[in-house]
């Protein structure tokens, strides 16, 4: 008798929400001890050890976010990337997104915050919740690689720690920062936006239901807000401290040109 033929694999299914947010949870109280730990071993080298701890996470996020970013950037159609809902699809590496939720927590815990400091991460708090229960696609680490974490934020934050410990000037950090605000963290901020929030507007079987496709597309519109927004503050403050600069300069020149002609 000819047997029976062979079922075909079963592909495994994308988590339930409930399941992705269980295990998220626990990956980030598990992050949050992790970069607990970070901080204090960094307090005893460094004047600025925030900013040393966010530069360490931000090159820890670069390590498991680049495959995903990577992938993102040179595919054939950049919406496939947005959620993983659909069966064999792949689904991003949410250990970034676990640590910079712990990040941002451990920063609210241990450190007095300033306004601004809530205006950036009250947003980060409701987007990253969304990322902690929703099945996320490689798009989620291309933003965080290239614009919101990743490259530009541990490029700065690296440059702050060096102000702190003067090895560098202010003034080359806030050259630095406005150049990769402007030609870096604010155009990737905006592309992932465009292709987050078009996903969302055009192709509804990419989601498992009107709450996920509504919250993705908001996470669209705040990536594109915080690229553009953070990116005016920094050259704002970049400009102001130039001009601050220059003055300071000028109101010295007569007095050192009067010294010379004594």
């Amino acid at each position: 008798a000819r047997a029976p033929p062979a079922r075909p694999a079963e592909r495994p299914r994308p988590p339930t929400v409930w399941q992705t947010l269980l295990l998220n949870l626990v990956c980030t109280a598990a992050c949050i001890i992790f970069v607990a730990i970070i901080d204090f071993v960094l307090s005893r080298f460094f004047v600025g050890r925030y900013f040393a701890l966010h530069s360490v996470v931000n090159l820890i996020i670069c390590v498991f976010a680049a495959p995903d970013a990577l992938r993102t950037l040179f595919a054939e159609n950049p919406y496939d990337s947005n959620t993983c809902v659909a069966v064999g699809s792949t689904c991003a590496a949410l250990v970034t997104i676990d640590l910079t939720i712990a990040l941002h927590v451990w920063h609210a815990l241990a450190y007095a915050l300033k306004p601004i400091d809530w205006v950036h991460h009250l947003p980060t708090y409701l987007v990253c919740l969304v990322a902690l229960a929703f099945p996320w696609g490689p798009v989620l680490n291309f933003v965080l690689f290239f614009a919101l974490m990743g490259i530009p934020g541990g490029i700065d934050y690296a440059l702050l720690t060096a102000v702190k410990q003067r090895w560098t000037t202010p003034r080359v950090e806030k050259d630095w920062n406005q150049t990769l605000n402007v030609w870096l963290r604010c155009p990737f901020a905006v592309i992932s936006g465009y292709i987050i929030l078009m996903e969302a507007v055009t192709t509804p079987t990419a989601f498992l239901g009107p709450a996920h496709r509504t919250l993705h597309a908001l996470t669209g519109v705040h990536n594109a807000w915080n690229g553009c927004f953070f990116m005016y503050r920094t050259v704002e403050s970049r400009t102001r401290y130039a001009d601050a600069m220059d003055k300071k300069g000028a109101e010295k020149a007569p007095a050192a040109a009067a010294r010379r002609l004594v």
